[in-house]
């Protein structure tokens, strides 16, 4: 989020350097990629280019946190193909924003309060 992480802090990266490290397969095997920290929603066309990227390297779970709720990013994908794209492409999106006020109780190793909703694609491709 703008508040606890500079938007013009990073480092530039091609997008398949991080699709190629994040799926390096002289790591761990891994079938899935969880994209978190800042909003990843910022950037939604870097995003979505990233998650194909990662789905051509053989990527068959994203996870994706979002500070946005699910409703306003369904109203954002109205004006911004990217995100209505990135919305049928990630297989789980855990929505709402992060309140440090609510202490540890964190869900899924800490990054969300508990009201945070994990929401998965159904049988129609939407989240449900």
């Amino acid at each position: 989020m703008r508040e606890t992480h500079d938007p013009g802090g990073g480092v530039l990266l091609p997008v398949a350097d991080v699709a190629a490290a994040a799926f390096d397969p002289s790591g761990a095997p891994r079938d899935g990629v969880t994209v978190s920290r800042g909003e990843p929603f910022f950037q939604p066309n870097g995003l979505l280019a990233l998650v194909r990227s990662l789905r051509e390297r053989g990527c068959h779970h994203l996870l994706v946190y979002s500070g946005y709720r699910l409703g306003a990013l369904r109203r954002r994908a109205a004006r911004e193909p990217a995100v209505g794209a990135l919305l049928a492409a990630v297989d789980v999106l855990m929505d709402g924003p992060y309140v440090a006020a609510r202490g540890r109780h964190q869900v899924l190793a800490g990054q969300r309060e508990p009201a945070t909703a994990a929401r998965r694609r159904g049988a129609t491709g939407r989240f449900r």
